[in-house]
């Protein structure tokens, strides 16, 4: 997303647009059999089922994982790049998230850009997202986490990938 905001008027985009699906696409498959490896290996040590180990949210991402890394040499060492890494990818995903929405804002809508600092729409969209997010820190915030995981993007997704 930031990317394509940011880029200039005569930057080709096509190595790019070839190269971010394909590296995107490896490293899933790279995690995918990672993960499915583990998840079976501590369902042989448990003889239990797979489909009764965890398969999705955030179970995998804060049970799972460290689990696997619980059983390599030096885990203290992996456990702590494993947390950086999350830490990183969430800033990220947070820079990310709002340059797309300010840009969007600001092409859209062009009187922004000339009567309001950037930083400022920055600021508001902030502000918004702190208070729209405060719903997943209360006592029901995982169960309405896994609403909006399961339930808020999947129809949409499917129309827009067959339109």
């Amino acid at each position: 997303m930031y990317y394509g905001t940011a880029r200039e008027k005569h930057h080709k985009l096509l190595t790019v647009s070839y190269m971010v699906p394909i590296l995107n696409s490896a490293t899933s498959l790279y995690a995918a059999l990672t993960l499915f490896t583990f998840l079976g290996h501590v369902a042989t040590m448990r003889n239990i089922p797979v489909s009764d180990l965890s398969r999705s949210g955030p179970d995998l991402l804060f049970v799972a994982f460290p689990a696997l890394l619980g059983l390599l040499k030096g885990a203290n060492f992996w456990a702590v790049i494993f947390f950086i890494m999350c830490v990183c990818l969430g800033v990220d995903s947070v820079f990310g998230f709002v340059d797309y929405y300010v840009q969007f804002l600001e092409d859209s809508v062009p009187f922004i850009r000339q009567k309001v600092r950037k930083e400022i729409s920055t600021l508001i969209i902030i502000l918004f997202s702190f208070i729209w997010s405060l719903m997943f820190v209360n006592q029901g915030g995982l169960y309405i986490f896994n609403m909006f995981d399961d339930y808020s993007g999947t129809i949409q997704l499917w129309f827009c990938v067959l339109a």
